[in-house]
């Protein structure tokens, strides 16, 4: 092995990191480079998911301390099951699931207010089949840098370098309240920071649990008022400024169109050939990306929603 092309992508705040080391054979392939093992800062260009060949996780992992660059406690990583997102995990004692960052829908992440300013950034949700599935971000706009870390108390911040007028500032701080702690409401929950208490019950469910609702304790999260079957009649009910919920028990169609989507009847329509009483519908994602023709339209197998939250005005 030799070091065939080092190559490195300098980007300011306050001082220089670097860009991807990738170590090369005699033909010129790449056989290892650092960007594959980003530690706690995620760049541009830089990806986080899945290879499916080798198996490889492409995770952040935080530091032990501010000081210390040896592994710590958290991990920002993508979960392939269901409709892919990121997610936010404690290594303390068992793995455990702490914060959901969601799913990327193009501009940033569905769970995450503020996240990277839409004039100067893009995600991206790739799947290439059978090889690798990942999200990313580039930079649309020269004046600005940018970088994302997982510090060792498990937040995820953003921080910016403004070339205008020399200065970095922090864009976003990732799960800083009460509604960001995964599932706080239980199933059918809705979480609202600007109330109180924070946890309420979406329209149409009611507290399974009511005597818990009533110290505070939401875990068991909610129930219908008026159980479903497949022979009353049903209606969406729009929910805005929302999170949408945990997507590991989605199923997304890749080969099928709005059109056919919205053309169905129950007879040729894809979606309304599954019975109605059971399923739950999400929004497609705007900015993903995949490499073969077909758009992405998710739709949940479970008839059960995780919990909602509701916190800002979202811009996605």
């Amino acid at each position: 092995m030799r070091n065939m092309d080092r190559r490195a992508a300098l980007m300011k705040d306050c001082a220089a990191f670097l860009g991807p080391y990738p170590f090369n054979n005699i033909t010129g392939d790449i056989i290892w480079q650092s960007f594959d093992h980003p530690g706690n800062t995620w760049l541009p260009g830089m990806k986080i998911g899945v290879d499916l060949v080798t198996g490889i996780q492409r995770n952040l992992t935080s530091w032990k301390d501010s000081h210390d660059p040896l592994p710590g406690s958290y991990t920002v990583s993508m979960d392939i099951n269901g409709y892919p997102q990121l997610y936010i995990n404690n290594m303390n004692g068992e793995k455990s699931l702490q914060q959901r960052v969601g799913s990327a829908n193009g501009l940033g992440f569905t769970g995450m207010h503020g996240l990277m300013q839409i004039n100067f950034s893009e995600f991206k949700f790739v799947y290439e089949k059978k090889k690798e599935m990942y999200i990313m971000f580039n930079l649309l706009n020269s004046l600005y840098f940018t970088k994302m870390i997982l510090n060792y108390e498990g937040q995820f911040r953003q921080l910016v370098w403004i070339t205008s007028n020399q200065s970095s500032e922090r864009c976003m701080a990732s799960f800083e309240d009460e509604c960001k702690s995964y599932n706080l409401c239980g199933t059918y929950g809705n979480c609202n920071i600007s109330t109180y208490p924070v946890c309420t019950c979406l329209e149409g469910f009611e507290p399974k649990v009511p005597e818990e609702w009533s110290v505070n304790n939401w875990s068991n999260g909610c129930k219908h008022k008026i159980p479903m079957n497949s022979e009353t009649g049903h209606k969406f009910s729009k929910l805005s400024n929302a999170k949408f919920p945990d997507s590991r028990n989605v199923w997304y169609n890749s080969t099928m169109s709005r059109v056919s989507f919205n053309k169905g009847r129950g007879k040729k329509g894809d979606v309304n050939r599954r019975k109605p009483c059971s399923r739950d519908f999400f929004k497609d994602g705007r900015g993903g990306e995949r490499r073969e023709k077909g758009t992405i339209f998710v739709v949940s197998l479970s008839s059960q929603i995780g919990e909602i939250r509701r916190e800002y005005p979202v811009n996605y």
